[in-house]
This record gives C-alpha cells, sequence and structure tokens, in this order.
C-alpha cells in the first residue's frame, strides 16, 4: 500500500542561550510494509489504540542527516510516534507506535 505524508522533526533552536524545540515538517512518500493496530490496555476509562505499522520512506538527504530527530509521522489523519528508524539506502524503514502528544 502506497503511503504519503508528513515526518515531524524535532529542530533545536538557540535565542540567546535558550534552546527550543521547533516542530518542522517536511512530505515524504513511500509503502506501508506492515499493519497491525491494537488495542492497549490502560488504567483510564478507555484503552490506547497502538499501532506497529511499518513505512519504508525514500528518503533524502535531509533525512539521513536528521534520522535522530524524526519524531512522527502522518498515518490516516493522525501523528505517530517513530519508535524505530532502520536505514536501508535509499529507504529509512520506520515502525511507528502510539499517538504522538507533543507539540
Amino acid at each position: 500500500m502506497r503511503w504519503y505524508g508528513n515526518i515531524g522533526f524535532a529542530i533545536t533552536t538557540n535565542k540567546d542561550d535558550i534552546y527550543t524545540e521547533e516542530i518542522q515538517e517536511k512530505p515524504y512518500k513511500g509503502d506501508i510494509l506492515k499493519r497491525s493496530p491494537r488495542w492497549q490496555a490502560t488504567d483510564k476509562v478507555n484503552d490506547d489504540l497502538t499501532i506497529t505499522d511499518q513505512i519504508s520512506v525514500v528518503a533524502d538527504d535531509f533525512a539521513y542527516q536528521n534520522v535522530g530527530i524524526m519524531k512522527y509521522a502522518e498515518l490516516s489523519g493522525s501523528k505517530w510516534k517513530i519508535v524505530s528508524a532502520d536505514l536501508q539506502y535509499p529507504r529509512i524503514i520506520l515502525t511507528i507506535g502510539g499517538v504522538w502528544n507533543g507539540n
């Protein structure tokens, strides 16, 4: 299945010796390799939906140089945390987990 969406990168900026993280989104395309949503039991009223999908992204130089600051990938209208990245030039295989609740 084809995938097209944004990947969020946490870019650290320094202004007057105050460091902050700003999210920069960049569009990418690739393929969804694996789909496996599941409900994760929690102590909350409703369980959390967690997915362990894998997305094979056609990467550019920016993605390769900044793979360590990738925070989320958009999928099905939501932002999902990137839990691991496997570099397989010219692609990066991203494994995504729970919903990203960042900035």
